[in-house]
């Protein structure tokens, strides 16, 4: 692979990655690093960088972006409890007043209009994702207490997965390279591609209807932008990336 395509491929696969794990930290229950990172501004740098570096187009960062720069300021302390009762609000409601499921198989199941409560842990589509991981030799630390098909833990095991690939590139292992894009681009296309652009659609939905909930609309649009990059990136699969032959 020539030098030039290589450092481009690279920088790309480093910024999935990234902004995966950006995004999954976005929807994990809210901590005081989170409200800092978005209060100090931390966030939106970051987000703003690994988008670019995604290779997102300028213009669709600074709409992606531009919700938090609200937020940059607000004393951490009170985004944090704010956060909470949001995230509260719109996530984890019991019964069927939930308004967003953070799970993939019950994301469908309430699509779907299915009146009993969903499954979780053992629907077919979490023990295929759970299957999918394994595959990988991945397993989440937190599997035995939230279903391993959440936002965050699909967004964390791409992030793992464009991170390898990056840096079997970067170690001239073109072949491992392959292996790891093409398990990004298969759980993609299997997974988060089919449910993550709705899941954000939801949440901005949802929280523009609940004060306390106000700030996910922001990450709901920074996440919108970084699952399309993914998507758009596995329609390359088997792409290993231009030039890969030389």
């Amino acid at each position: 692979m020539q030098e030039e395509v290589r450092q481009d491929a690279i920088r790309v696969m480093v910024g999935l990655a990234d902004v995966c794990e950006l995004v999954a930290r976005a929807f994990r229950f809210p901590d005081q690093d989170l409200a800092q990172a978005l209060a100090d501004g931390a966030f939106f740098a970051d987000a703003e960088s690994c988008l670019r570096d995604a290779g997102a187009l300028e213009a669709d960062i600074a709409h992606a972006c531009a919700g938090l720069r609200p937020i940059m300021g607000t004393d951490p302390d009170g985004l944090l409890a704010r956060m909470r009762r949001g995230s509260t609000e719109l996530f984890y409601n019991p019964g069927p007043t939930r308004p967003v499921w953070l799970y993939e198989a019950a994301f469908f199941h309430v699509a779907e209009g299915k009146a009993k409560a969903p499954i979780l842990f053992r629907a077919p589509i979490t023990v295929n994702v759970e299957r999918m991981m394994t595959a990988a030799g991945v397993r989440m630390p937190d599997d035995r207490k939230e279903p391993c098909d959440s936002v965050p833990d699909e967004l964390t095991f791409l992030s793992y997965a464009y991170g390898k690939a990056a840096e079997a590139c970067f170690g001239g292992d073109d072949a491992a390279m392959g292996l790891w894009l093409d398990r990004a681009r298969t759980f993609t296309s299997a997974h988060p591609g089919r449910w993550l652009p709705a899941f954000m659609e939801a949440v901005e939905k949802e929280a523009l209807a609940r004060p306390q909930a106000a700030d996910y609309v922001a990450l709901a649009q920074v996440g919108a932008l970084a699952v399309a990059l993914v998507v758009q990136d596995a329609a390359q699969r088997g792409v290993v990336c231009e030039g890969s032959g030389d």
